[in-house]
């Protein structure tokens, strides 16, 4: 009976060592990094993920591109300028990615309320994309918000007389 309860205490312990020796041992193999990352990301946990993607960007081979997920963990942790970087890394490519890249530089274009700089972004990622209709909501949104803006505050009139 004493064996009993004695296995039933170093049960727990056991079984929080295994989970340890599971993640170290993801955390040598790139690919359960980027699955830990994913994981975590898909559970909100937007710090933690970027804890992962950080780890793995040393082991990760350089063919394996992983900048769009970094870009979009970033800029849910509001890091739009470490998101930008990232965002710009993906302007080259195909079409479709460049497309994307630089829709998502107009959203944080946006979240700065840099209409300017948003209507730029969506104006280019449509040149690339022009059946991206999401993209061209968001244009429609910067060009409203930017007049908004211009109505709350007009710019000065010249006192000048003819």
């Amino acid at each position: 009976m004493i064996r009993f309860f004695v296995a039933l205490l170093f049960l727990p312990i056991s079984l929080l060592v295994f989970s340890q020796d599971k993640i170290a041992q993801n955390s040598t193999d790139w690919r359960g990094l980027i699955q830990l990352a994913r994981t975590a990301y898909n559970q909100k946990d937007y710090s933690r993920a970027m804890l992962f993607y950080e780890t793995a960007l040393p082991v990760i081979p350089k063919d394996i591109d992983i900048a769009e997920e970094i870009a979009q963990t970033q800029y849910r942790l509001k890091q739009f300028d470490a998101a930008a970087s990232s965002y710009e890394k993906r302007t080259g490519g195909n079409q479709i990615q460049k497309a994307r890249a630089k829709h998502n530089l107009g959203n944080i274009a946006m979240q700065k309320k840099d209409y300017d700089g948003a209507i730029k972004q969506y104006k280019a990622a449509l040149r690339e994309n022009p059946l991206n209709e999401k993209t061209r909501y968001n244009l429609s949104q910067a060009m409203r918000k930017k007049q908004e803006e211009q109505k709350k505050n007009p710019p000065p009139k010249d006192n000048k007389d003819p």
